[in-house]
């Protein structure tokens, strides 16, 4: 290596440059122009070309899997070097020592398999399988070596793993079992990068004696350098260990008697365990199975390790000795045979851990004995192959019970949501069993006598609805639930479906209900051509019928009616227009064309029509039923024209005249309800006829006289001279409708004389009530005032309702006379007369609300009381109280419109013989001495 970089320069420095140009041209400078210089050598920072490291090998080492005499061997190779070993076609890798190995003979070929399992080529042949190698497999598995190389780092040097035996292989090199020696060679393309771990692994068979252990060296050699011998870390084949399963535990799924129980197996041994071929056969044998109930044959494998521990995916089963055997196995062992898990082919440091794949796990079925039994299981497991066989282990898991626990139900009962007669009834199964069920099983619940459903398939709905399908059979009263293909259903585990009958038409008396199972065994998996495979795992498993926890199902003890059907009405009044309310709950599904029919409705009307439905539910119906007088009784008749579902609360309303009547003999009639209910679909009978019932509530009595129910005043100012805003509440116990005259008396002490007209500007004067002026007044005749003559004022005054718009119930111009001196045709005044207006009505449903506002008097003025007891401290008996009357009463409308819509008098004529004319349109009158009642007819306070 040098001593340093030294740097030196010879430099040359012009004086003049363009800078200093005029003064070199001026002669200011003497001097030479041109200064030539010699810089000293330096030494320079860092280091090149230093050579002072040579080529070397950072690592190489060998471990192995197993120290057991005679078993087959994993050896795995580590090495890295501190430069890169170069691609072919000249370089190869040897490895020199191997010694005392019985397995690869000399060699034809080396394979590269693509993983580490895959170092034991597993050629055996057996009856189940579907294809086998060939001889040419055969030929090639025992004169080939397999190489598996680890691809962490993504290096290949020797060839891409391959997946067949057979066919060009692109790795190549040599093995000599006599020299121990094993030569790879390096693929052209495919170079080693410096420190880079190059692992590989090959199989051998260890020698069937203890020898001395073999300690390999390594050389690399190519065109660039030879790197080499050098005696690797770790050494191999000796031989010394004998052959023992290490870890053995069987678990089982249930301990029920006759039960299909599932086993479940795992274990390691300290060799791995494969065949040759066929004449070197693998066993892994199961012993003292005893208390099992199966027929002899192979059994199928599941689980992870299922097609390792037998090639096949099957084990034979000997039920005479209690013994599984598994066979052509190819089983990794474990490290436990060496010194130090350090030294085991499974692991480099680091880099990998393959240890698990010594863990073997699998499962398999079998049958529970048919009795009890006393006894504990505690299987065994040995492995034998022509290498080494292992000493039987017995298993350190919990001992086995074969049979311990009759198969029952854990839990079952059946709900149902209806108990009414002829109804579609939603039955609910829950069951609970201690061993799971399979395909094909069935759960049988009998019973249900009489239903009205036929016979045939019904349709599951529910949280374990689909794993079963159903069938009805209404000749023997039972549903059976069968399992579908594909679907298990884990011992321990609830569940619940629903299905559809159809209740008994008539209640009958509580049946015994009772639940049975049959479980069949799980699907045997086909795929074995032999004979000796297992068809099914033995009988199927019986629970016998058993009583089920209900409340009384199926006793259809429930009439077919309505939940809730009651009748409402919004007067008792004589002729008078009634709004009926109907409220119905129905306990099953109304679809759509189911018929509601009232009967016994003793209301006047004589002409057939059609009805108008109103109410929140109108819609369910169309808005529109169907009346009917026959023989001097009525009935309505409603279609649905959507469903109704069950319990669903149904209220309408439709209007009808009351029957003319007076008197304590008037009295409401009983009204009959049916139903013909269509069902759904193809469900038979497709209708449900409802039993008659008598609703809730009598109507069409009639016999009261018209009165208020509601009649208060109140006024906003006591000042004198303030306009005052009265406001009136009126509900009579009648609608009533226009043309029809309300009076109020006893108005006395108003300053407003005459309806005045607002001013033309601004026009918006007339909305503002507050100022008591209306175009409308224009509109009022005028009289002359009996205290002049000559002059006139309008006795007119316009009404608002409480939200100050100008009420629309009421004719324009509503009659208004201060005093009883004030007009020269009248005989009194302080009265405010309102006439309902064409096509509009009074409710009785709800308060009508009037307002005008006066100017109040500039004097005191005492109130007017009706009532002397006691008397008020201002009451001024010289005037008239405060009155409302009702005269010119309309109890029908003359007119038409959508306000009045069903309540024309025309429509709701009385029939022929009743009182005619004027009698049944007009009301009689509300005077002061009509006394205040309510809609049953009980007196109210006079507020």
């Amino acid at each position: 290596a040098s001593d340093g970089v030294f740097v030196s320069s010879d430099a040359e420095i012009d004086i003049c440059g363009e800078a200093l140009q005029h003064f070199c041209d001026s002669g200011a400078y003497n001097a030479t122009r041109i200064i030539s210089r010699s810089l000293r050598a330096t030494k320079a920072d860092g280091t090149i070309l230093q050579f002072n490291e040579g080529r070397a090998f950072v690592n190489a080492s060998i471990s192995e899997l197993t120290r057991v005499s005679g078993a087959y061997n994993i050896l795995t190779v580590r090495i890295k070097t501190n430069c890169e070993i170069p691609a072919g076609p000249n370089t190869r890798i040897e490895i020199n020592g191997v010694l005392n190995t019985r397995w690869p003979l000399a060699v034809t070929s080396i394979i590269a398999v693509e993983n580490m399992l895959d170092l034991f080529p597993n050629c055996a042949c057996h009856l189940c399988e579907a294809s086998c190698c060939t001889a040419e497999d055969l030929d090639v598995v025992s004169t080939s070596l397999f190489l598996w190389t680890y691809n962490g780092s993504g290096v290949f040097p020797f060839g891409n793993p391959s997946t067949s035996y057979t066919g060009a292989q692109e790795a190549s090199g040599s093995w000599d079992p006599e020299e121990g020696k094993l030569i790879l060679n390096v693929l052209p393309g495919r170079p080693v990068p410096a420190d880079t771990d190059l692992i590989f692994s090959f199989s051998v068979l260890n020698p069937r004696a203890v020898t001395f252990a073999s300690t390999p060296d390594v050389t690399i050699v190519s065109d660039r350098y030879t790197l080499g011998p050098l005696v690797m870390d770790g050494s191999i084949l000796r031989s010394d260990r004998s052959a023992f399963v290490t870890r053995f535990s069987v678990t089982e799924e249930n301990d029920v008697i006759s039960n299909f129980n599932r086993l479940s197996v795992t274990f390691q041994v300290n060799f791995p365990v494969f065949s040759m071929g066929a004449n070197t056969p693998v066993r892994i044998i199961m012993s003292d199975l005893r208390g099992y109930n199966l027929n002899n044959g192979y059994i199928p494998l599941d689980g992870r390790d299922a097609l390792s521990v037998a090639k096949t995916g099957y084990g034979n089963w000997s039920a005479a000795v209690g013994q599984m055997e598994f066979r052509q196995g190819v089983v990794m062992g474990n490290c436990l045979s060496l010194d130090s898990l350090d030294r085991c082919a499974l692991i480099v440091p680091g880099i990998f851990d393959y240890t698990s794949q010594a863990d073997h796990r699998f499962s398999f079925v079998i049958k529970n004995t048919d009795v009890q039994i006393s006894f504990q299981i505690y299987p065994k497991l040995k492995v034998e192959s022509a290498e080494a066989t292992t000493p039987l282990m017995s298993a350190t898991s919990r001992a086995l019970s074969a049979a311990n626990e009759r198969p029952r139900f854990l839990a079952s009962s059946l709900m149902a949501s209806s108990d009414v007669r002829q109804a579609t009834n939603t039955l609910t199964v829950v069951f609970e069993t201690n061993i799971a069920m399979y395909e094909g099983s069935t759960v049988t619940v009998r019973g249900l006598d009489n239903s009205a459903s036929a016979s045939g398939t019904l349709e599951l709905f529910g949280p374990q609805a689909e794993h079963f399908t159903c069938g009805f059979s209404q000749v023997v009263g039972q549903i059976v639930l069968t399992v579908r293909v594909g679907v298990v259903i884990a011992a321990n585990t609830m569940n619940e479906v629903s299905f559809r009958l159809i209740n008994p038409p008539q209640m009958q008396t509580q049946r015994a209900i009772l639940m049975k199972a049959f479980i069949i065994g799980p699907p045997v998996r086909q795929g074995c051509a032999s004979p000796m495979l297992v068809r099914q795992y033995g009988l199927g498993i019986l629970i016998d019928f058993s009583p089920v926890v209900n409340s009384g199902v199926f006793q259809a003890q429930d009439s077919l009616t309505f939940e809730t059907a009651a009748l409402g009405e919004s007067t008792t009044v004589s002729s008078a227009v009634n709004t009926i309310t109907l409220t119905l709950v129905p306990k099953v599904d109304l679809r759509i064309g189911s018929v509601i029919t009232l009967t016994n409705v003793d209301s006047p009307v004589k002409a057939n029509s059609n009805l108008r439905i109103s109410g929140p539910n109108g819609a369910l119906f169309g808005n529109t039923g169907n009346w009917r007088y026959q023989f001097g009784v009525g009935s309505l008749v409603l279609t649905t024209t959507q469903v109704i579902t069950e319990y669903q609360v149904v209220v309408v309303t439709f209007k009808l005249r009351n029957r003319e009547c007076y008197g304590a003999t008037c009295v409401g009639k009983d009204v009959t309800i049916s139903a013909n209910a269509l069902r759904v679909g193809t469900e038979v009978p497709a209708q449900l006829l409802f039993e008659n019932q008598i609703a809730d509530g009598k109507i069409f009595g009639a016999g009261a006289h018209l009165s208020w129910i509601t009649k208060t005043v109140s006024q906003g100012s006591v000042v004198n001279s303030a306009y005052n805003r009265l406001v009136f509440t009126l509900r009579p116990n009648a609608p009533l409708y226009g043309g029809t005259k309300i009076r109020f008396e006893g108005l006395y002490g108003s300053m407003t004389r005459t309806c005045r007209s607002c001013p033309e500007e601004p026009p918006f004067y007339d909305r503002i009530p507050q100022l008591g002026c209306s175009a409308d007044c224009l509109e009022c005749a005028p009289e002359l005032l009996a205290s002049d003559p000559r002059t006139t004022f309008t006795p007119c005054i316009p009404v608002f309702t409480n939200n100050n718009v100008q009420h629309p119930t009421f004719v324009r111009n509503s009659e208004f006379v201060a005093d009883d001196d004030m007009s020269l045709t009248r005989d009194f005044g302080g009265i405010l007369g309102l006439t309902i207006a064409p096509g509009q009505k009074m409710s009785e449903l709800q308060d009508t609300v009037v307002v005008i506002h006066l100017e109040n008097s500039e004097e005191e003025v005492y109130r007017t009381e009706c009532s002397t007891v006691p008397p008020p401290d201002d009451w001024n008996p010289e005037r008239s109280c405060l009155r409302v009357h009702a005269t010119t009463t309309s109890i029908c409308s003359e007119e038409t419109g959508t306000i009045v819509a069903q309540e024309t008098c025309d429509l709701l004529e009385a029939p022929d013989g009743l009182p005619t004319g004027r009698a049944r349109r007009v009301g009689r009158a509300i005077d002061g001495s009509t006394v205040p009642i309510d809609w049953y007819r009980n007196s109210l306070p006079d507020v």
